[in-house]
């Protein structure tokens, strides 16, 4: 009703979050499968490889700031999880699109076993879907001249 959903947010809140879900997994997938066949800059999993990746998360969320999606400036960090939202909680990235990437010794040390199976899960991102208008009030103040 009213172009907004079941649970009173607007559809392009929503429609933000998909893209950015969607887009996210398909840069990565890309990032992973052009690395792979890449004999001159292959992508493997240590820092350098971390870093690429976030590199990619960070493009695609810049490319959500100007198609109208996101709202902020997109930064990166390389905290540890906990740090990390720490600081989220802290209101440190008010206002700001935040790549976090955990970094390979950190992360390793953490999941020992992640690196000997090929995962890696330390990449997160916090981001405000931009949002249209919905009322625009504009304050009028009438006052009488008297000679």
């Amino acid at each position: 009703l009213w172009g907004r959903m079941s649970d009173a947010r607007p559809f392009n809140y929503w429609y933000s979050v998909d893209w950015v879900q969607i887009n996210l997994q398909l840069s990565i997938a890309n990032e992973i499968i052009n690395g792979s066949n890449n004999p001159l800059a292959p992508l493997y999993y240590n820092q350098a490889g971390i870093n690429r990746l976030q590199a990619r998360a960070a493009k695609t969320m810049t490319s959500a700031v100007s198609y109208g999606l996101a709202l902020g400036q997109v930064i990166t960090t390389a905290l540890p999880q906990a740090e990390f939202v720490q600081n989220l909680d802290a209101g440190k990235y008010a206002g700001q699109i935040v790549i976090n990437a955990i970094p390979f010794a950190a992360y390793s040390a953490l999941n020992p076993s992640d690196y000997k199976d090929g995962i890696y899960s330390g990449l997160s991102a916090v981001y405000t879907p931009a949002r249209g208008f919905e009322q625009i009030i504009f304050n009028l103040n009438v006052t009488d001249f008297v000679a």
